[in-house]
């Protein structure tokens, strides 16, 4: 295991690229729901 530190640093990227993706889908349909509220 001499790569674990590259194997948990890719996947603590993945895991925030997964993360900012999903807040960006999120913050599109809030911002849809509120043009259609509003």
């Amino acid at each position: 295991m001499c790569h674990s530190s590259r194997d948990s640093s890719k996947s603590l990227f993945s895991t925030v690229s997964m993360i900012m993706s999903n807040f960006e889908f999120l913050s599109s349909l809030l911002s849809a729901f509120l043009i259609a509220v509003s």
